[in-house]
């Protein structure tokens, strides 16, 4: 049994170890170091294991962006977080001033940034990722 939680305390942490978790990830983890775990995890004894992530990842700094740790650039973002709030391409191009190709291309290759090939899939992982906005943009 694996625990993934945002409290990472040393109390939460051992309360789950105690109960039988083999290991406990953080969901500050980026999604490469969470793949990383998992195959760790996967691949090992029965040594109970904790990945922490970074506390930096949970606060952001002036010139950050959601998605930046999952290496995407500030237009590919973007594109996610208008995807995200349901926005056809269309919708981006005129809300962004883009060209159609270029809305596309960012799309494209933020999805395989992230890993994903549908925008169903897309939403859902901005939606995790912190892309879902406080108020609805005008």
């Amino acid at each position: 049994m694996v625990v993934y939680s945002w409290e990472v305390s040393e109390p939460t942490v051992a309360a789950a170890l105690e109960n039988g978790a083999t290991a406990f990830l953080s969901k500050k983890l980026p999604a490469a170091e969470l793949v990383d775990a998992l195959e760790k995890i996967h691949g090992a004894d029965d040594t109970p294991r904790v990945f922490p992530g970074r506390a930096e990842t949970a606060v952001s700094t002036a010139g950050d962006w959601p998605g930046r740790e999952e290496g995407l650039t500030q237009r590919e973002a973007e594109a996610l977080a208008l995807i995200t709030q349901g926005l056809s391409n269309a919708d981006i191009v005129g809300r962004t001033g883009l060209s159609i190709n270029s809305v596309k291309t960012y799309i494209r290759t933020c999805y395989r940034r992230i890993g994903v090939s549908t925008r169903v899939q897309a939403v859902l992982w901005g939606a995790q990722h912190g892309f879902v906005p406080d108020q609805p943009r005008p």
